[in-house]
């Protein structure tokens, strides 16, 4: 690939001669010796689960040195030599302390190229990290095994020698030695396979990487099936174990159109010549994204549209998506240290939500930015635990703290923040040449700043280092005073906001908000929109009065329009809340604004600064006839929040609680019922153009969490007719085809439903079976899908089945990130 080769040796001569750039040293220090390349041969053995290795590294001295420092963690070192640029050996010895392997050398001259060759074995663990071991039962009931890698943050240390932090990048030649009829997979395609034939084994040898970081190294070996697409002159592939290819070909088609997009936006194109998208029986994460072989948990790869949930398919989407916008974001261009882990985690969920955005419309990706990306980052930032985004990390042990709500979410919903102050333009002419100028090399924060300032001529440093550089965030608290008559005027102040209502200790911390207040007038057509940057604690905002207005021309005032600022909002008048109900229940604020409308309320009255009913009566005016599926999962969240609290509280206070509690339950159901009686149980045919199907879903479970009888016996209907009443149906002949028989977007609800229904023990022990059964399943159409809504209704709904609960405890599904 004559690009590819071009572009390695462009990046070879940026890393013979790098531009000095100032950041904090963490680490092992690269002031004197910094790796330029290695070159790697391992041999798994899969019957001791022990691998063999060799590591020749090539690295440059700077300045005289005696000692040299490599990470090596749970690793036995056989045997080292150094030899220097004319090939001579150097005298040496070595000893581990802890994860270091620190090699005692004589005679390294500066201006120097020497190698270190490093014999070493491990063990492949099942710890789901490092170099692991893994199996899995295939299609026929067979065990079958394969071997991954999981490298990020700091584990590529645990497979091999190096210096294993970003700002080490070098170029990797990987070389496996496997049983002949397995498969290796590597970031780079193959350059030569050797038999070996008194052995049975093969050495597959991969062409070399461009520079990267040891945490974007990956492997794998074992049985794989392929679909691939060419891209211009990448090859992109989809991977999976035997018998579940059918189920790759969304996301080999995502994937391309993703690529192609992204190239397109940033105007810098894919560098590599292949991109293996690769589904891994055993993964401990959502997906990884190593660079040209992201690894995926099956359930984020492997999806048929045609059976599948629509939340599903938006879970597929959404992953796949994410681990591709790292490929520049976080490949191409990588922090220097583990503290800018946000320009890896934000930016990629941020450019996540611009992809979908453009390819299903019907998604609404910047509600769900608001719903899943800022309430959960201002739910987290609202703790007093909460960090900077810009968290210190001195050592790897501190590094898996900081793969949290803040670094994804925060950072998100602060970049978007950002996106929407410099605007589109500016926001892609600075990331374009970001890229251009950083590829294949590290860059801090202050970096991006620098050239998004330079795009939009605006300090965007001042503005973004309130944000980045400290915890927690504002409300922002609005009043009315005397207005003149050309004039409204707002009196806006900013404080620290916790979400137990506790008080700021020690000097207070300010923001520079971006705010922007929507303002409508009687007989206008749309609303005026106005906008300051509050940095100082408090200050006065004159908004015009249109002419042939007065200010009782006034018909609402929203602050926050679009919810494109990181913060909450507190009218201090009620009436100024009050007025916001009619145009929630209008449709004339759009889903980002009635669902950060119910978000902040709900804030504000369980942290004690309003009272409860303020969120009831908001959604009693509000909610009726919403059809918005992040409008409403917002409003049942909140409520369901409120009701929590409301029943911790029922010990002290019985008679002030027990009222509202069962308000809050009447009022959930009276809102609900209607709703779902309005979308109806018929199955939405696009999974592309609405979220009909989801909602329906949410509606319907929130329904059996309720107690709702005819909703429970409607949604266990499908349940009870495909897999207990066997003897109906004697052409289902398998579990696959029975559980396929029940619609895939009521699927879960169905399995908790029927749980809910048993009217007796002895059926209930049934039903627990049965989905026991779909969940220790093989069968090729019972998918992760499948599985997973199993054991979620199965934990939620019956977890006083005794001989469950060690079931549960040991499969037990946690929610796992992206990369």
């Amino acid at each position: 690939n004559i690009r590819f080769v071009s572009l390695v040796l462009l990046a070879s001569s940026v890393m013979a001669t790098p531009e000095p750039r100032q950041h904090e040293q963490h680490g092992i220090p690269l002031d004197s010796i910094k790796p330029s390349q290695y070159t790697l041969s391992i041999t798994p053995n899969f019957d001791t689960h022990v691998f063999a290795g060799n590591l020749e590294a090539v690295l440059r001295v700077a300045h005289s040195v005696r000692d040299i420092t490599f990470n090596s963690d749970d690793l036995t070192i056989h045997k080292v030599e150094i030899r220097d640029s004319a090939s001579a050996v150097i005298p040496n010895n070595h000893e581990l302390k802890g994860d270091k392997l620190i090699i005692h050398a004589a005679g390294l001259l500066p201006e120097e190229e020497i190698l270190v060759n490093i014999d070493f074995s491990g063990v492949m663990g099942e710890q789901l990290m490092g170099f692991y071991h893994c199996q899995y039962v295939d299609g026929l009931g067979q065990t079958q095994q394969m071997c991954a890698t999981q490298f990020e943050a700091a584990m590529a240390r645990k497979a091999f020698p190096c210096i294993d932090q970003p700002d080490a990048k070098a170029i990797f030649i990987l070389q496996l030695r496997i049983p002949k009829q397995l498969t290796a997979l590597s970031n780079m395609p193959v350059e030569s396979v050797v038999e070996l034939p008194e052995t049975k084994e093969i050495e597959v040898r991969f062409q070399p990487t461009p520079p990267m970081s040891t945490y974007l190294l990956a492997w794998c070996v074992g049985q794989f099936e392929r679909v691939s697409e060419q891209w211009g002159e990448t090859l992109v592939s989809v991977y999976t174990t035997p018998g579940q290819i059918g189920r790759a070909r969304y996301s080999l088609d995502l994937a391309v159109r993703t690529l192609k997009f992204l190239a397109d936006f940033t105007r810098v194109q894919y560098p590599l010549p292949k991109m293996d998208l690769v589904a891994i029986p055993d993964f401990g994460m959502g997906a990884m994204e190593n660079w040209g072989l992201v690894t995926f948990r099956e359930v984020y790869l492997l999806v048929d549209p045609a059976m599948c949930s629509q939340a599903a398919l938006r879970g597929v989407a959404t992953v796949v998506v994410h681990e591709l916008v790292h490929q520049w974001f976080g490949n191409l261009v990588t922090p220097f240290w583990w503290d800018n882990l946000w320009l890896n985690e934000g930016f990629a969920e941020f450019m996540s939500y611009l992809v979908i955005a453009r390819f299903y419309p019907g998604w609404d990706a910047w509600a769900n930015l608001v719903e899943e990306g800022q309430l959960v980052g201002l739910e987290a930032d609202g703790l007093h635990s909460t960090h900077p985004i810009e968290v210190p990390v001195t050592n790897p042990d501190e590094m898996d703290e900081i793969f949290d709500s803040i670094s994804y979410n925060k950072s998100c919903a602060t970049i978007r923040m950002l996106y929407e102050a410099i605007g589109p333009d500016a926001f892609r002419d600075g990331l374009t040449a970001y890229l251009r100028d950083n590829q294949f090399s590290n860059a801090t924060s202050d970096d991006l700043w620098r050239y998004f300032a330079k795009s939009s001529a605006t300090d965007v440093k001042s503005l973004m280092h309130s944000w980045t550089g400290q915890p927690g965030y504002p409300l922002v608290s609005v009043a009315m005073l005397p207005s003149g008559p050309a004039h409204l005027r707002l009196q806006v102040r900013q404080s620290r906001f916790f979400s137990d209502g506790g008080a700021e200790e020690g000097a207070p911390l300010r923001w520079v908000v971006p705010l922007s207040v929507a303002v409508q007038w009687a007989g206008e057509p749309r609303p005026h929109h106005h906008s300051i940057r509050l940095e100082a604690e408090e200050a006065v905002m004159e908004l015009p009065i249109p002419t042939g207005q007065s200010a009782e021309g006034l018909q609402w005032l929203l602050v926050n329009p679009r919810r494109t600022g990181f913060f909450r909002v507190r009218y201090e008048d009620p009436a100024m809340l009050a007025r916001l109900h009619a145009p929630m229940l209008a449709k004339q604020l759009d889903d980002a604004d009635r669902l950060g409308l119910l978000s902040d309320t709900a804030a504000l009255c369980t942290s004690l600064v309003l009272p409860p009913t303020c969120f009831l009566e908001l959604l009693q005016g509000g909610m009726p006839g919403e059809r918005g599926y992040y409008v409403w999962r917002t409003a049942i969240q909140e409520t369901r929040s409120l009701m929590m609290l409301l029943s911790n509280a029922r010990t002290k206070e019985p008679l002030r609680t027990e009222p509202l509690l069962a308000r809050c339950r009447q009022l959930l159901t009276d809102l609900i019922v209607p709703a779902l009686e309005a979308i109806g149980w018929a199955d939405d045919a696009s999974h592309s153009t609405s979220l009909t199907n989801v909602l329906r879903d949410l509606l319907c479970r929130t329904l059996i969490w309720l107690g709702h009888q005819p909703t429970i016996a409607r949604a266990a209907a499908p349940f009870a007719h495909q897999m207990l009443d066997a003897t109906d149906h004697p052409s289902l002949t398998t579990l696959a085809t029975r559980v396929a028989e029940i619609p895939a977007n009521l699927r879960e609800a169905a399995f908790a439903a029927a749980l809910c229904a048993a009217p007796d023990a002895a059926e209930r022990r049934q039903v627990v079976d049965r989905l026991l059964e779909v969940y220790g399943s093989n069968e090729s159409g019972i998918g992760p899908e499948e599985k997973r809504s199993a054991l979620r209704a199965l934990s939620s709904y019956a977890p006083t089945e005794a001989d469950l609960v060690g079931f549960l405890t040991q499969h037990a599904l946690p929610a796992p990130r992206p990369s």
